[in-house]
Protein backbone atom coordinates (compact mmCIF):
# COMPACT_ATOMS: atom_id res chain seq x y z
CA UNK A 1 0.00 0.00 0.00
CA UNK A 2 1.38 3.55 -0.83
CA UNK A 3 3.03 5.28 1.88
CA UNK A 4 0.73 8.23 1.71
CA UNK A 5 -2.54 6.37 2.26
CA UNK A 6 -4.57 7.45 5.10
CA UNK A 7 -6.11 3.82 5.69
CA UNK A 8 -3.51 3.49 8.46
CA UNK A 9 -4.51 6.83 9.82
CA UNK A 10 -7.84 6.42 10.17
CA UNK A 11 -7.99 3.14 11.15
CA UNK A 12 -7.47 2.33 14.89
CA UNK A 13 -8.34 -0.87 17.21
CA UNK A 14 -12.05 -1.14 17.28
CA UNK A 15 -15.20 -3.53 18.19
CA UNK A 16 -16.69 -3.44 14.76
CA UNK A 17 -15.48 -3.28 10.84
CA UNK A 18 -14.63 -0.51 9.12
CA UNK A 19 -15.39 -0.01 5.55
CA UNK A 20 -12.33 1.64 3.48
CA UNK A 21 -12.22 2.33 -0.39
CA UNK A 22 -9.00 1.47 -2.39
CA UNK A 23 -8.38 2.58 -6.13
CA UNK A 24 -6.65 -0.77 -7.49
CA UNK A 25 -6.24 0.70 -10.87
CA UNK A 26 -7.10 4.06 -12.82
CA UNK A 27 -5.66 5.94 -15.77
CA UNK A 28 -5.01 2.08 -17.13
CA UNK A 29 -2.32 1.20 -14.50
CA UNK A 30 -2.42 -0.62 -11.22
CA UNK A 31 -1.86 -0.05 -7.66
CA UNK A 32 0.34 1.43 -6.26
CA UNK A 33 -0.02 4.37 -7.93
CA UNK A 34 2.14 7.90 -8.23
CA UNK A 35 0.57 11.02 -6.56
CA UNK A 36 -0.14 12.42 -9.67
CA UNK A 37 -2.48 9.64 -10.83
CA UNK A 38 -3.84 9.14 -7.51
CA UNK A 39 -3.52 11.97 -4.68
CA UNK A 40 -5.71 9.34 -2.24
CA UNK A 41 -5.57 5.56 -2.86
CA UNK A 42 -6.93 4.33 0.14
CA UNK A 43 -9.62 5.84 2.48
CA UNK A 44 -11.73 4.82 5.28
CA UNK A 45 -15.45 5.52 4.81
CA UNK A 46 -17.54 7.91 7.19
CA UNK A 47 -20.48 9.33 7.85
CA UNK A 48 -19.79 12.33 6.15
CA UNK A 49 -19.39 10.36 3.21
CA UNK A 50 -16.68 10.40 0.19
CA UNK A 51 -17.08 12.48 -3.24
CA UNK A 52 -15.22 10.36 -6.04
CA UNK A 53 -14.60 11.85 -9.49
CA UNK A 54 -12.04 13.92 -11.98
CA UNK A 55 -12.16 17.53 -9.92
CA UNK A 56 -12.80 16.59 -6.51
CA UNK A 57 -10.65 17.72 -3.80
CA UNK A 58 -8.88 15.18 -1.55
CA UNK A 59 -10.21 16.33 1.62
CA UNK A 60 -12.04 13.41 2.59
CA UNK A 61 -12.51 12.58 -1.15
CA UNK A 62 -11.19 10.53 -3.91
CA UNK A 63 -9.92 12.41 -6.63
CA UNK A 64 -8.93 10.89 -10.16
CA UNK A 65 -7.54 13.53 -11.88
CA UNK A 66 -6.35 11.19 -14.71
CA UNK A 67 -9.42 9.53 -15.55
CA UNK A 68 -10.91 11.34 -18.91
CA UNK A 69 -13.66 8.50 -18.58
CA UNK A 70 -14.80 9.81 -14.90
CA UNK A 71 -17.62 12.90 -14.73
CA UNK A 72 -16.36 15.72 -12.34
CA UNK A 73 -18.42 14.75 -9.48
CA UNK A 74 -18.68 11.00 -9.98
CA UNK A 75 -19.90 9.38 -7.48
CA UNK A 76 -20.46 9.37 -3.60
CA UNK A 77 -20.70 6.70 -0.92
CA UNK A 78 -20.88 7.19 2.64
CA UNK A 79 -21.67 5.34 5.66
CA UNK A 80 -25.14 4.77 6.73
CA UNK A 81 -26.27 6.47 10.55
CA UNK A 82 -26.79 2.84 11.41
CA UNK A 83 -22.52 2.29 11.25
CA UNK A 84 -23.08 -0.85 9.38
CA UNK A 85 -23.85 -0.34 5.99
CA UNK A 86 -22.01 1.62 3.26
CA UNK A 87 -23.91 3.10 0.40
CA UNK A 88 -22.87 4.54 -2.87
CA UNK A 89 -25.01 6.63 -5.18
CA UNK A 90 -24.04 7.49 -8.93
CA UNK A 91 -24.04 11.55 -9.30
CA UNK A 92 -25.83 11.74 -12.88
CA UNK A 93 -22.59 10.66 -14.66
CA UNK A 94 -22.13 10.35 -18.26
CA UNK A 95 -20.39 6.52 -18.35
CA UNK A 96 -22.36 5.70 -15.00
CA UNK A 97 -21.59 3.74 -12.05
CA UNK A 98 -20.63 0.37 -11.68
CA UNK A 99 -20.83 -2.45 -8.85
CA UNK A 100 -19.62 -5.99 -9.70
CA UNK A 101 -20.46 -5.33 -12.93
CA UNK A 102 -23.77 -3.81 -12.97
CA UNK A 103 -24.90 -0.28 -13.53
CA UNK A 104 -26.74 1.28 -10.21
CA UNK A 105 -28.26 4.54 -9.11
CA UNK A 106 -28.41 3.69 -5.70
CA UNK A 107 -27.06 0.73 -3.42
CA UNK A 108 -26.06 -0.99 -1.01
CA UNK A 109 -22.03 -2.45 -1.13
CA UNK A 110 -20.62 -5.63 0.44
CA UNK A 111 -17.54 -6.64 1.52
CA UNK A 112 -15.27 -7.19 -1.58
CA UNK A 113 -17.62 -5.11 -3.92
CA UNK A 114 -15.67 -3.86 -7.38
CA UNK A 115 -16.28 -0.39 -8.22
CA UNK A 116 -16.13 0.84 -11.80
CA UNK A 117 -15.95 4.54 -12.76
CA UNK A 118 -14.85 5.77 -15.59
CA UNK A 119 -11.70 3.85 -16.29
CA UNK A 120 -10.39 3.25 -12.87
CA UNK A 121 -11.42 0.50 -10.58
CA UNK A 122 -12.15 0.35 -6.26
CA UNK A 123 -12.85 -1.84 -3.84
CA UNK A 124 -14.18 -1.64 -0.26
CA UNK A 125 -13.07 -3.69 2.42
CA UNK A 126 -14.08 -4.70 5.86
CA UNK A 127 -11.27 -4.22 7.71
CA UNK A 128 -11.16 -6.19 11.01
CA UNK A 129 -8.71 -4.84 14.11
CA UNK A 130 -5.55 -7.20 13.58
CA UNK A 131 -2.68 -7.61 15.81
CA UNK A 132 0.47 -6.00 14.42
CA UNK A 133 2.42 -8.66 12.58
CA UNK A 134 6.55 -9.25 13.26
CA UNK A 135 8.68 -7.87 10.63
CA UNK A 136 8.84 -9.92 7.50
CA UNK A 137 10.82 -9.93 4.47
CA UNK A 138 10.07 -7.35 1.92
CA UNK A 139 9.06 -9.01 -1.51
CA UNK A 140 12.06 -8.50 -3.14
CA UNK A 141 13.73 -10.98 -1.13
CA UNK A 142 14.01 -14.65 -1.62
CA UNK A 143 11.62 -15.33 0.66
CA UNK A 144 9.33 -12.41 0.55
CA UNK A 145 8.87 -13.54 -3.30
CA UNK A 146 7.16 -16.60 -2.65
CA UNK A 147 3.90 -14.87 -1.50
CA UNK A 148 2.99 -11.85 -3.49
CA UNK A 149 0.04 -9.60 -1.90
CA UNK A 150 -0.53 -6.50 -0.08
CA UNK A 151 -4.13 -8.01 1.15
CA UNK A 152 -5.16 -8.54 4.50
CA UNK A 153 -5.04 -11.73 4.32
CA UNK A 154 -1.82 -12.25 2.57
CA UNK A 155 -0.55 -10.15 5.40
CA UNK A 156 -2.14 -12.20 8.07
CA UNK A 157 -0.73 -15.68 6.12
CA UNK A 158 2.95 -14.42 5.85
CA UNK A 159 2.38 -13.42 9.55
CA UNK A 160 1.18 -17.08 10.52
CA UNK A 161 3.88 -19.13 8.26
CA UNK A 162 6.61 -16.80 10.05
CA UNK A 163 5.48 -17.27 13.11
CA UNK A 164 5.04 -21.50 12.88
CA UNK A 165 8.59 -21.75 11.36
CA UNK A 166 10.06 -20.58 14.87
CA UNK A 167 8.41 -24.12 15.84
CA UNK A 168 10.08 -27.45 15.78
CA UNK A 169 6.31 -29.12 15.11
CA UNK A 170 4.45 -30.74 12.08
CA UNK A 171 2.95 -28.12 10.52
CA UNK A 172 -0.53 -28.66 7.96
CA UNK A 173 -1.39 -26.08 4.85
CA UNK A 174 -4.78 -26.34 4.03
CA UNK A 175 -6.65 -24.97 1.34
CA UNK A 176 -7.79 -25.11 -2.53
CA UNK A 177 -5.91 -26.78 -5.27
CA UNK A 178 -3.51 -23.48 -6.76
CA UNK A 179 -3.82 -21.31 -3.81
CA UNK A 180 0.51 -22.36 -3.51
CA UNK A 181 0.81 -24.48 -1.07
CA UNK A 182 3.95 -25.56 -1.89
CA UNK A 183 4.86 -21.52 -1.81
CA UNK A 184 4.04 -21.31 1.77
CA UNK A 185 6.00 -24.70 2.27
CA UNK A 186 9.32 -23.22 0.74
CA UNK A 187 8.63 -19.68 2.68
CA UNK A 188 8.38 -21.86 6.01
CA UNK A 189 11.37 -23.80 5.47
CA UNK A 190 13.33 -20.55 4.67
CA UNK A 191 12.38 -18.67 7.89
CA UNK A 192 12.65 -21.94 9.91
CA UNK A 193 15.78 -23.16 11.59
CA UNK A 194 16.42 -25.74 8.95
CA UNK A 195 16.76 -22.98 6.31
CA UNK A 196 20.42 -24.11 5.53
CA UNK A 197 19.16 -27.60 5.44
CA UNK A 198 17.83 -29.84 2.03
CA UNK A 199 14.23 -28.63 1.29
CA UNK A 200 12.53 -32.21 -0.23
CA UNK A 201 8.71 -32.36 -1.71
CA UNK A 202 7.27 -35.62 -2.30
CA UNK A 203 3.61 -35.37 -3.98
CA UNK A 204 1.90 -38.29 -1.89
CA UNK A 205 -1.01 -38.85 -4.72
CA UNK A 206 2.00 -39.81 -7.29
CA UNK A 207 3.55 -42.66 -4.71
CA UNK A 208 2.71 -46.04 -6.01
CA UNK A 209 1.12 -48.04 -3.71
CA UNK A 210 3.71 -50.65 -3.48
CA UNK A 211 6.89 -48.45 -3.21
CA UNK A 212 5.06 -45.81 -0.89
CA UNK A 213 7.21 -47.11 2.14
CA UNK A 214 10.06 -47.04 0.10
CA UNK A 215 9.59 -43.92 -1.34
CA UNK A 216 9.04 -42.24 2.39
CA UNK A 217 11.53 -44.25 4.22
CA UNK A 218 13.99 -45.96 2.18
CA UNK A 219 15.52 -49.57 1.97
CA UNK A 220 18.23 -51.59 1.73
CA UNK A 221 19.57 -54.07 -1.11
CA UNK A 222 17.46 -57.60 -1.45
CA UNK A 223 14.50 -56.03 0.40
CA UNK A 224 12.03 -56.63 -2.13
CA UNK A 225 11.99 -57.75 -5.45
CA UNK A 226 13.66 -55.60 -7.94
CA UNK A 227 15.88 -53.51 -4.76
CA UNK A 228 19.22 -54.24 -6.01
CA UNK A 229 20.46 -50.65 -4.26
CA UNK A 230 20.20 -49.29 -0.89
CA UNK A 231 17.48 -46.29 -1.47
CA UNK A 232 17.63 -43.34 0.77
CA UNK A 233 14.38 -42.37 1.05
CA UNK A 234 12.51 -39.10 1.43
CA UNK A 235 13.19 -38.96 5.19
CA UNK A 236 16.60 -39.44 5.03
CA UNK A 237 17.26 -37.19 1.71
CA UNK A 238 15.48 -34.39 3.93
CA UNK A 239 17.16 -34.83 7.05
CA UNK A 240 18.89 -31.62 8.39
CA UNK A 241 16.18 -29.93 6.75
CA UNK A 242 12.23 -29.65 5.85
CA UNK A 243 10.68 -32.76 3.98
CA UNK A 244 6.95 -31.28 2.10
CA UNK A 245 4.62 -33.87 1.54
CA UNK A 246 2.21 -32.13 -0.82
CA UNK A 247 -1.68 -34.26 -0.85
CA UNK A 248 -0.94 -35.95 2.55
CA UNK A 249 -4.68 -37.04 2.31
CA UNK A 250 -3.92 -39.77 -0.65
CA UNK A 251 -1.33 -41.52 1.88
CA UNK A 252 -2.38 -45.05 1.57
CA UNK A 253 -3.84 -46.14 4.84
CA UNK A 254 -0.90 -48.66 5.58
CA UNK A 255 1.86 -46.18 5.53
CA UNK A 256 -0.41 -44.10 7.72
CA UNK A 257 1.23 -45.56 11.00
CA UNK A 258 4.58 -46.07 9.97
CA UNK A 259 4.56 -42.24 9.04
CA UNK A 260 3.08 -41.25 12.87
CA UNK A 261 5.76 -43.62 14.44
CA UNK A 262 8.51 -41.72 12.04
CA UNK A 263 6.97 -38.10 13.77
CA UNK A 264 6.30 -39.46 17.44
CA UNK A 265 10.19 -41.29 17.74
CA UNK A 266 12.41 -39.41 15.69
CA UNK A 267 13.28 -42.48 13.89
CA UNK A 268 12.71 -44.33 10.45
CA UNK A 269 12.94 -47.69 9.35
CA UNK A 270 13.80 -48.66 6.41
CA UNK A 271 12.43 -51.87 4.34
CA UNK A 272 14.36 -54.41 5.19
CA UNK A 273 16.45 -52.57 8.02
CA UNK A 274 16.45 -54.10 11.12
CA UNK A 275 17.52 -51.18 13.36
CA UNK A 276 15.67 -47.58 13.34
CA UNK A 277 18.15 -44.93 12.03
CA UNK A 278 18.02 -41.47 13.44
CA UNK A 279 16.29 -38.62 11.17
CA UNK A 280 16.24 -35.15 12.42
CA UNK A 281 13.80 -33.29 9.70
CA UNK A 282 10.91 -30.62 9.72
CA UNK A 283 7.45 -31.88 8.02
CA UNK A 284 5.01 -29.72 6.42
CA UNK A 285 2.02 -31.29 4.93
CA UNK A 286 -0.39 -30.12 2.66
CA UNK A 287 -3.81 -30.97 1.43
CA UNK A 288 -6.96 -29.62 -0.27
CA UNK A 289 -9.51 -32.39 1.49
CA UNK A 290 -11.38 -32.33 4.87
CA UNK A 291 -9.15 -34.66 6.63
CA UNK A 292 -11.53 -34.02 9.52
CA UNK A 293 -14.10 -35.77 7.42
CA UNK A 294 -12.14 -38.75 6.15
CA UNK A 295 -10.80 -39.35 10.24
CA UNK A 296 -14.21 -39.55 10.71
CA UNK A 297 -15.17 -42.16 8.23
CA UNK A 298 -11.87 -43.87 8.69
CA UNK A 299 -10.29 -43.36 5.24
CA UNK A 300 -7.37 -41.66 7.34
CA UNK A 301 -6.17 -42.00 11.06
CA UNK A 302 -6.90 -39.67 13.71
CA UNK A 303 -4.26 -40.02 15.67
CA UNK A 304 -1.91 -39.26 12.65
CA UNK A 305 -4.34 -35.93 11.51
CA UNK A 306 -3.87 -34.96 15.08
CA UNK A 307 -0.17 -34.93 15.00
CA UNK A 308 0.75 -33.74 11.62
CA UNK A 309 -2.03 -30.64 12.29
CA UNK A 310 -0.58 -29.24 15.41
CA UNK A 311 -0.37 -26.22 13.44
CA UNK A 312 -2.80 -25.56 10.85
CA UNK A 313 -2.92 -22.99 8.24
CA UNK A 314 -5.19 -21.96 5.67
CA UNK A 315 -4.47 -20.11 2.42
CA UNK A 316 -6.84 -17.89 1.43
CA UNK A 317 -8.50 -18.55 -2.45
CA UNK A 318 -7.74 -16.21 -4.79
CA UNK A 319 -11.53 -14.59 -5.04
CA UNK A 320 -10.92 -13.42 -1.20
CA UNK A 321 -7.82 -11.52 -1.49
CA UNK A 322 -9.01 -9.38 -4.48
CA UNK A 323 -6.79 -6.65 -4.18
CA UNK A 324 -3.85 -9.13 -5.10
CA UNK A 325 -4.91 -10.40 -8.55
CA UNK A 326 -3.95 -7.48 -10.60
CA UNK A 327 -0.83 -7.36 -8.84
CA UNK A 328 -0.55 -11.45 -9.26
CA UNK A 329 -1.35 -10.65 -12.78
CA UNK A 330 1.00 -8.16 -13.94
CA UNK A 331 3.72 -10.28 -12.01
CA UNK A 332 2.81 -12.89 -14.34
CA UNK A 333 2.84 -11.57 -17.37
CA UNK A 334 5.87 -9.77 -17.29
CA UNK A 335 6.24 -5.82 -17.33
CA UNK A 336 2.23 -5.24 -17.23
CA UNK A 337 0.80 -2.97 -20.19
CA UNK A 338 -1.82 -0.38 -19.43
CA UNK A 339 -5.22 -1.82 -19.19
CA UNK A 340 -8.35 -0.89 -19.26
CA UNK A 341 -11.27 -0.87 -16.28
CA UNK A 342 -13.39 -3.15 -17.94
CA UNK A 343 -10.52 -6.10 -18.71
CA UNK A 344 -9.27 -5.48 -14.70
CA UNK A 345 -13.21 -5.76 -13.66
CA UNK A 346 -13.32 -8.99 -15.53
CA UNK A 347 -10.33 -10.29 -13.81
CA UNK A 348 -11.61 -8.98 -10.29
CA UNK A 349 -15.05 -10.76 -10.40
CA UNK A 350 -13.95 -13.86 -12.47
CA UNK A 351 -14.45 -16.76 -9.48
CA UNK A 352 -10.57 -18.51 -10.50
CA UNK A 353 -12.18 -21.85 -9.37
CA UNK A 354 -8.01 -22.80 -9.99
CA UNK A 355 -6.84 -20.11 -8.26
CA UNK A 356 -3.44 -18.41 -9.20
CA UNK A 357 -2.35 -21.76 -11.32
CA UNK A 358 -5.48 -20.48 -13.63
CA UNK A 359 -4.21 -16.66 -13.44
CA UNK A 360 -0.48 -17.92 -15.05
CA UNK A 361 -2.55 -20.06 -17.49
CA UNK A 362 -4.22 -16.86 -18.47
CA UNK A 363 -1.17 -14.42 -18.67
CA UNK A 364 0.54 -17.39 -20.53
CA UNK A 365 -2.05 -17.25 -23.30
CA UNK A 366 -1.80 -13.58 -23.18
CA UNK A 367 1.68 -13.48 -23.77
CA UNK A 368 1.60 -16.36 -26.74
CA UNK A 369 -1.13 -14.58 -28.26
CA UNK A 370 -1.51 -11.11 -27.61
CA UNK A 371 2.06 -9.86 -27.58
CA UNK A 372 1.91 -7.92 -23.90
CA UNK A 373 5.24 -6.85 -24.64
CA UNK A 374 4.68 -3.81 -27.11
CA UNK A 375 4.01 -0.48 -25.60
CA UNK A 376 0.24 -0.27 -27.78
CA UNK A 377 -3.11 0.55 -27.27
CA UNK A 378 -3.81 -0.85 -23.42
CA UNK A 379 -4.70 -4.21 -23.16
CA UNK A 380 -8.49 -4.69 -23.20
CA UNK A 381 -10.95 -7.47 -22.46
CA UNK A 382 -10.67 -8.92 -26.02
CA UNK A 383 -6.86 -10.13 -25.04
CA UNK A 384 -8.48 -11.96 -22.45
CA UNK A 385 -9.41 -16.15 -23.77
CA UNK A 386 -13.13 -16.50 -24.48
CA UNK A 387 -14.31 -18.17 -21.43
CA UNK A 388 -13.15 -15.01 -19.21
CA UNK A 389 -15.19 -12.76 -21.78
CA UNK A 390 -18.52 -14.57 -21.84
CA UNK A 391 -18.16 -14.86 -18.16
CA UNK A 392 -17.33 -11.12 -18.06
CA UNK A 393 -20.82 -10.73 -19.70
CA UNK A 394 -22.80 -12.45 -16.77
CA UNK A 395 -21.03 -11.17 -13.86
CA UNK A 396 -20.69 -13.23 -10.75
CA UNK A 397 -23.77 -11.81 -8.03
CA UNK A 398 -21.89 -11.18 -4.73
CA UNK A 399 -22.64 -12.53 -1.63
CA UNK A 400 -25.03 -9.40 -1.36
CA UNK A 401 -26.87 -8.55 -4.27
CA UNK A 402 -25.26 -4.79 -5.08
CA UNK A 403 -28.16 -3.56 -7.04
CA UNK A 404 -30.57 -3.98 -4.27
CA UNK A 405 -32.43 -0.66 -3.49
CA UNK A 406 -32.14 0.46 -0.14
CA UNK A 407 -35.61 0.79 1.40
CA UNK A 408 -36.91 4.56 1.29
CA UNK A 409 -37.11 4.99 5.29
CA UNK A 410 -33.49 4.10 5.58
CA UNK A 411 -32.48 6.80 3.54
CA UNK A 412 -30.40 9.61 4.38
CA UNK A 413 -30.03 12.87 2.71
CA UNK A 414 -26.73 13.40 0.82
CA UNK A 415 -24.13 15.33 3.08
CA UNK A 416 -23.22 18.44 1.60
CA UNK A 417 -19.86 19.45 0.60
CA UNK A 418 -18.21 22.61 -0.56
CA UNK A 419 -18.79 21.87 -4.00
CA UNK A 420 -22.61 22.06 -5.63
CA UNK A 421 -23.62 18.84 -6.84
CA UNK A 422 -25.75 18.65 -9.51
CA UNK A 423 -29.21 17.59 -8.99
CA UNK A 424 -30.86 14.73 -10.99
CA UNK A 425 -33.79 16.66 -12.81
CA UNK A 426 -35.04 18.47 -16.15
CA UNK A 427 -33.40 16.88 -19.30
CA UNK A 428 -30.37 15.22 -17.48
CA UNK A 429 -32.51 12.83 -15.70
CA UNK A 430 -32.47 9.08 -16.10
CA UNK A 431 -35.14 7.15 -18.01
CA UNK A 432 -35.94 4.41 -16.01
CA UNK A 433 -35.29 0.69 -17.99
CA UNK A 434 -38.70 -0.45 -18.65
CA UNK A 435 -39.94 -3.07 -15.98
CA UNK A 436 -39.24 -6.66 -16.53
CA UNK A 437 -42.06 -9.36 -17.79
CA UNK A 438 -43.36 -11.22 -15.03
CA UNK A 439 -42.02 -14.82 -14.33
CA UNK A 440 -45.03 -16.35 -16.49
CA UNK A 441 -44.03 -14.57 -19.65
CA UNK A 442 -39.99 -15.05 -18.84
CA UNK A 443 -37.30 -15.19 -21.75
CA UNK A 444 -37.75 -19.06 -22.16
CA UNK A 445 -41.09 -18.34 -23.96
CA UNK A 446 -39.08 -16.28 -26.80
CA UNK A 447 -37.32 -19.35 -29.33
CA UNK A 448 -34.79 -19.51 -31.05
CA UNK A 449 -35.65 -18.24 -34.52
CA UNK A 450 -37.65 -15.09 -32.90
CA UNK A 451 -34.34 -14.04 -31.46
CA UNK A 452 -32.57 -14.64 -34.49
CA UNK A 453 -34.80 -12.56 -36.70
CA UNK A 454 -35.00 -9.98 -33.76
CA UNK A 455 -30.81 -9.60 -33.94
CA UNK A 456 -30.89 -9.53 -37.62
CA UNK A 457 -33.48 -6.87 -37.97
CA UNK A 458 -31.44 -4.73 -35.15
CA UNK A 459 -28.36 -5.14 -36.90
CA UNK A 460 -26.98 -7.59 -33.50
CA UNK A 461 -27.24 -5.31 -31.12
CA UNK A 462 -28.07 -6.76 -27.63
CA UNK A 463 -29.55 -3.67 -26.00
CA UNK A 464 -32.04 -2.40 -28.80
CA UNK A 465 -33.12 -6.61 -28.57
CA UNK A 466 -33.90 -6.50 -25.10
CA UNK A 467 -35.64 -3.40 -25.33
CA UNK A 468 -38.10 -4.65 -27.87
CA UNK A 469 -38.54 -8.10 -25.91
CA UNK A 470 -38.91 -5.34 -22.27
CA UNK A 471 -36.17 -7.49 -20.97
CA UNK A 472 -32.60 -6.36 -19.17
CA UNK A 473 -29.77 -6.64 -21.35
CA UNK A 474 -28.27 -9.47 -19.16
CA UNK A 475 -31.47 -11.51 -19.83
CA UNK A 476 -30.51 -11.83 -23.35
CA UNK A 477 -27.50 -11.96 -23.32
CA UNK A 478 -27.94 -15.12 -21.34
CA UNK A 479 -30.10 -16.74 -23.41
CA UNK A 480 -28.27 -16.13 -26.38
CA UNK A 481 -24.98 -17.54 -25.09
CA UNK A 482 -27.32 -20.88 -23.71
CA UNK A 483 -28.67 -21.29 -27.27
CA UNK A 484 -24.84 -20.74 -28.81
CA UNK A 485 -25.82 -17.33 -30.74
CA UNK A 486 -23.32 -15.31 -31.43
CA UNK A 487 -24.68 -11.63 -32.20
CA UNK A 488 -21.34 -10.27 -33.75
CA UNK A 489 -22.47 -12.81 -36.66
CA UNK A 490 -25.61 -10.30 -37.16
CA UNK A 491 -23.65 -7.15 -37.00
CA UNK A 492 -21.68 -7.65 -41.04
CA UNK A 493 -23.20 -6.19 -43.96
CA UNK A 494 -24.83 -8.44 -46.41
CA UNK A 495 -22.75 -8.62 -49.82
CA UNK A 496 -25.02 -7.42 -52.10
CA UNK A 497 -26.61 -9.89 -54.72
CA UNK A 498 -25.78 -12.27 -52.48
CA UNK A 499 -28.32 -15.44 -51.93
CA UNK A 500 -29.90 -14.57 -48.49
CA UNK A 501 -28.06 -17.10 -45.86
CA UNK A 502 -30.96 -20.33 -44.78
CA UNK A 503 -31.78 -20.26 -40.93
CA UNK A 504 -31.15 -23.81 -40.29
CA UNK A 505 -34.19 -23.66 -37.78
CA UNK A 506 -36.90 -22.48 -40.44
Amino acid sequence: MASHTETDRLLVPLDHPVPVIQILLTDGRCAPLSRESAPIQSVAVMRTGLLIGREVSSLQCIPLPKDRHASAQHARIWLHEDGRRVIIEDLGSKNKTFVDGQPIERSELSDRSVIRIGNSLLILRMHKSQRMPRKLPSEASQAGSLLLGQSPEMIELRYQLSCAAERHVPVLLMGETGTGKDRAAQFLHLHSAERNGPFRALNCATIPHALAESMLFGHLPGAFTGALQRHSGAFRQASGGTLFLDEVGELPIDIQPKLLRALEEGKIWPVGAHEPLDCHVRVVTATNRNLDLAASRDSFRLDLLARLSMLRIELPPLRMRKEDILILFGHYLGGLRRMTARLGEALLLYPWSQNVRELIAVTEYMKTYEGVDSDEAPLDLLSLPERFRLSAAIPIPSAQPTTQPIPQASRQPIPQTSRQVIPKSGPQQRVPEPALPASSQSISRYDESLLRRLLSEESGMIARVARRLQLSRRQVSRVLLRLGIDPKTFRKPQQPDSEEPRDSNR
